[in-house]
């Protein structure tokens, strides 16, 4: 099922906005069925039981403060996506 707005289902966005995150923090990109680490936060479009927050991706980091991400990993996303350059200055900014 795809999502047209973002669902998080754990309210990882809450606390990344609140500082409450004592540990790294590790987004995995697309993540599909399996996360790279079981601790990442799994970001993906379409829902499934890996996914942490479903939604658009670029939609999902421009929720996500500056300076709160410590690790961003990705197997097949970025290789697939158009807007990577825009997508690298967002989120290394």
């Amino acid at each position: 099922m795809k999502f047209h707005k973002i669902y998080d289902r754990l309210g990882w966005l809450d606390k990344l906005n609140t500082g409450l995150i004592e540990i790294p923090v590790v987004l995995d990109l697309g993540c599909g069925h399996h996360k790279f680490l079981p601790t990442a936060i799994g970001i993906d479009n379409i829902d499934n039981p890996q996914v942490d927050i479903v939604g658009d991706v670029f939609e999902v980091l421009s929720e996500i403060p500056n300076s709160t991400v410590d690790c961003l990993y990705s197997a097949h996303f970025l290789s697939i996506s158009m807007m990577f350059q825009g997508f690298c200055v967002s989120v290394f900014e």
